[in-house]
């Protein structure tokens, strides 16, 4: 029995310095704790279409989207919208369709305290028509003839700010369109 007892010892006392050599080997291949996720502001954005001949409202098509932004574009959460219909090309074209309504892609970012930058492309396309006495060789045929818009923009904005994006005028009727943003911060 005497000869048993200091082996007990010894696998004892090498089983102590073990425990805490291994302790200290998984804290090693631990992986560091995750960083907190980075803080998002949700937002809503109003935005509007309008066309007017003159003083007259012929269009207004308004959306809302509600991305969330960011300390990058990436960061953020964007929005998108598309909406449309496709329409036949007539029958000169065999039959082909094109799709006409409108695409909204929304990125956010925090640009400052109370102030955000955003990222907006907006595509919105329509079928024109005719203004009364004007006829054209498509209309002619009783094949339609289409309008379209494409607008790239960036713009910073504080919550409750609106902002004109883009104001164009048509050279085929003189209709102006504008893009007009709204942004809110929702709590």
């Amino acid at each position: 029995m005497t000869r048993t007892a200091p082996f007990l010892v010894a696998c004892v006392a090498l089983g102590s310095l073990a425990v805490p050599a291994s302790r200290a080997l998984a804290q090693q291949m631990m992986p560091p704790p995750a960083a907190p996720a980075p803080a998002l502001t949700p937002l809503q954005i109003d935005l509007v279409i309008e066309r007017r001949h003159g003083q007259r409202v012929v269009g207004r098509l308004p959306y809302r989207i509600m991305p969330a932004a960011g300390e990058t574009f990436d960061a953020g959460l964007p929005a998108e919208v598309r909406t449309g219909i496709e329409v036949p090309l007539g029958p000169a074209n065999g039959g082909a369709t094109r799709n006409v309504g409108t695409t909204i892609n929304c990125r956010a970012r925090q640009a400052g305290p109370n102030l955000f930058a955003l990222s907006l492309i907006v595509q919105s396309s329509g079928v024109y028509a005719s203004g009364g006495d004007q006829e054209t060789p498509a209309a002619a045929e009783n094949r339609p003839l289409l309008n379209s818009l494409n607008v790239n923009s960036g713009a910073l904005l504080r919550d409750g700010q609106t902002l004109q994006i883009f104001s164009s005028t048509s050279p085929v009727n003189g209709e102006v369109t504008t893009v007009d943003v709204t942004l809110k911060v929702l709590k």
